[in-house]
């Protein structure tokens, strides 16, 4: 078991994401990683919560996250069920060493806190960052900007503040015509003169094949 370092006991929708950005391959889709990485539970504590987050830690032989968890469970101080139920679990635990009813109910809250974690990642835009698929909000959020969704398939979101710009510097275009063609770009504004081309840069036009390129203003 490899424990990790629980900063931060109030953000277990951010620590599912930083968490999924480590281990979230291309080819692989938000939902099943969730499902099949993680494995969440809800507390048998019945004291008061602190925090969001009990217990984390990373299973050694499949690598699994497991989060123990205080809010939105079935059990608990505040879970769904009536105290009782909890009761009843930790006499089960404690007295006969039986997991087999807390194990049947992480069944139900596993699959709720998935939902949970996809529900807000749906509608916050920094949990957006691990989605693969085109959404709404990124796109409604992008447009306030004056951006759409193909201008940024070419430059990527990490060049989207270029453009919402009221002013465009030349280094941010520097940056982005070398991005996009590969190549070193250097801008030298006001020069006002015409400058020789190198002839691996300079191409012919038209049926005539008219020689253009060959001087740069």
């Amino acid at each position: 078991m490899a424990l990790i370092n629980n900063r931060s006991k109030f953000s277990f929708f951010n620590k599912v994401r930083v968490l999924l950005k480590n281990i979230l391959k291309p080819d692989e889709s938000v939902e099943d990683v969730v499902d099949e990485h993680f494995r969440f539970t809800s507390s048998l504590s019945l004291d008061a919560p602190d925090g969001q987050i009990e217990n984390l830690y990373q299973d050694e032989k499949d690598g699994k996250y497991h989060l123990t968890l205080f809010d939105n469970g079935l059990t608990g101080a505040t879970g769904i069920l009536p105290a009782a139920y909890t009761e009843w679990l930790i006499e089960r635990k404690l007295r006969y060493n039986d997991d087999a009813p807390k194990a049947f109910m992480d069944m139900f809250d596993h699959r709720m806190y998935c939902l949970s974690y996809l529900a807000w990642q749906k509608m916050h835009l920094s949990g957006d960052e691990n989605r693969r698929d085109n959404n709404v909000l990124n796109n409604v959020l992008l447009s306030l900007g004056g951006i759409t969704p193909q201008t940024v398939s070419v430059t990527g979101l990490a060049y989207v503040a270029f453009y919402s710009q009221p002013v465009r510097s030349l280094a941010g275009l520097e940056q982005l015509l070398s991005l996009i063609h590969q190549i070193r770009v250097s801008i030298n504004p006001f020069r006002g003169t015409f400058e020789n081309t190198e002839p691996s840069e300079q191409g012919f036009w038209g049926i005539a094949s008219i020689l253009w390129g060959k001087v740069l203003s």
